[in-house]
């Protein structure tokens, strides 16, 4: 019985452990520049958001660059294809939707249902972000510090079919 019970507890223990999201300090990689930049276009039905550009100077062949964390949103990076160590995720601010405020819950009934946001699961300064990857089939992050802002760039709005 004892046995039994030892054995529960450390499935339990290191079952626990094995989801912790530990941060590494010497990834398979080496990181030129790191920037975001914030956009906005030009009608508020355009929305806004932010550009987080990735340089990589070294990458290992077999690593995955997946996501990125940062100023409290997820997103997945996507590499350039003129530049195979050059990575960018967009953040795109949702624009304001108008809702129905009444007494009479019936006229609030075609409100849309709000998102549920998950919190990130890192605590990050304004200037850090954290990417996944993956190497050998097991995922890890790693924090980058230091992120530079570039200036923000408006993009006019452009008539239907000026692309």
């Amino acid at each position: 019985m004892r046995l039994f019970t030892f054995t529960i507890l450390s499935i339990f223990i290191f079952s626990c452990n094995s989801n912790k999201m530990v941060l590494q300090e010497n990834p398979p990689f080496e990181i030129e520049a790191a920037s975001f930049q914030k956009w906005y276009g030009g009608s508020p039905e355009a929305g806004k958001g932010i550009h987080f550009n990735l340089s990589f100077s070294e990458i290992s062949e077999d690593v995955l660059i997946q996501k990125i964390y940062f100023l409290g949103k997820e997103e997945i990076l996507k590499q350039k294809p003129q530049n195979l160590k050059e990575y960018l995720a967009t953040f795109v601010d949702k624009p304001k939707v108008d809702v129905v405020l009444d007494s009479n819950p019936v006229k609030e009934m075609d409100n849309p249902r709000p998102s549920l946001v998950s919190e990130i699961p890192f605590e990050l300064k304004a200037n850090e972000a954290v990417i996944q990857y993956q190497k050998d089939n097991k995922i890890f992050y790693f924090k980058i510090e230091n992120i530079s802002e570039k200036d923000e760039v408006a993009y006019p709005s452009s008539k239907p079919g000026d692309n």
